[in-house]
Formats: C-alpha cells, structure tokens, sequence
C-alpha cells in the first residue's frame, strides 16, 4: 500500500531540485552583480511542467514516469543584461518561502505516514 503518490513525491522531489538550482543562481546573479561583463542568469521549471498541467486539467491520471524526465534548466542572459539588486534579492527570499512551502507539505505527507504505521501512536 502506497501512503505517498509516487507521482506526487517525484514532482515534489523535482520542485524541491528546481529551488535549490534557483537558490544558487541568484546568490551567483548577486555575488556577480559588479563584475565587468557578468551575463546573469535564470531558471526555468515552470515551464516544462505545462504538459503536467495539461494533462492534470484534463482530468487524466499522471505516473511517476511522465514526470521523472521534467528538470530545471539554467539559461544565461545576454551580456548586456544588468543585474537589478533589488529584483534578485526579491526573487531570492521568494524562492526561500516556496521552498519552505515544499518541505512543509512533504513533511505533512511523511507524518501522516507515520502516524499509519504506528497506528495512530506516538
């Protein structure tokens, strides 16, 4: 008997992946923000998961195997793209809460698992 959607904790897994890949660009977007010639970079998750969209809008059941190929990718600005401070540090302690957000509900998801396990005792 499966307590956690296999589905769900890879999507989880790779959302979880994604936010520390973004975490770690824009901490390199700020740490390089003065230096002559930087090309900033970004992360783009989101939009690989619109088939997972579709397909969820549609009704239609995922399996861990439609999801396990989806991953973030990094993509390097044009070197005359100017790292906006205030922009960066936004973003960086936006991805922070939606981080935090993730592990809380794969935490929920793991409690109430064992909770089943042990039979409601704790």
């Amino acid at each position: 008997m499966n307590f956690i959607e296999p589905t769900t904790l890879v999507l989880v897994s790779k959302a979880l992946d994604a936010a520390t890949v973004r975490q770690a660009v824009h901490a390199n977007n700020i740490a390089n923000a003065s230096a002559e010639g930087f090309a900033p970079s970004r992360v783009s998750f989101e939009e690989h998961m619109n088939q997972v969209r579709d397909t969820l809008a549609r009704g239609d059941r995922l399996s861990a195997a439609d999801v396990g190929d989806i991953q973030a990718s990094i993509e390097t600005l044009g070197t005359g793209t100017k790292v906006e401070l205030d922009t960066e540090i936004s973003a960086l302690a936006r991805n922070g809460l939606h981080y935090q957000a993730l592990i809380k509900a794969l935490d929920r998801e793991l409690s109430m698992m064992s909770l089943a396990v042990s039979d409601g005792r704790r």
